[in-house]
């Protein structure tokens, strides 16, 4: 039970990292294009 509860914490951390990176990607790449359109 804890070891699975551990499991899906860690799991949880995991996608909020990668959410996090491809928010920060994302926000990079919109800012390039505005510059360009500018």
């Amino acid at each position: 039970m804890y070891a699975k509860l551990n499991y899906l914490i860690i799991r949880y951390f995991n996608n909020q990292k990668i959410i996090l990176f491809n928010s920060m990607i994302l926000l990079k790449i919109r800012h390039k294009f505005n510059h360009n359109l500018n």
